[in-house]
């Protein structure tokens, strides 16, 4: 069991390695939408995302999991727009 629980730590590493990875790109993008005046919010891209790997061998026979995986990138997604409209809310307080 601890040979498991080690592995877990190792994929949790990776996971924020990732997750700081993928907030540092939406700050690049939404700076981009910002400076163009291009809307924030991409609905349609947000579900292209949550739905991308429906099909995949590993989700398309458990819709368990299938759902659990839907919920998980939704649950990033919102918890990445909430730290980007922070950050933007704190930068134009900054500016005043």
């Amino acid at each position: 069991m601890e040979r498991l629980r080690i592995k877990i730590d190792t994929v949790h590493d990776q996971i924020f390695q990732l997750f700081i990875e993928r907030v540092q790109l939406t700050e690049n993008i939404w700076a981009i939408k910002y400076k163009e005046e291009i809307q924030l919010n991409d609905l349609p891209r947000e579900q292209d995302l949550i739905h991308r790997h429906d099909l995949s061998k590993e989700l398309c026979h458990n819709v368990e999991l299938k759902l659990a995986y839907q919920e998980f990138i939704s649950e990033l997604i919102r918890i990445n727009k909430n730290y980007l409209n922070l950050k933007h809310e704190k930068l134009k307080n900054e500016q005043k």
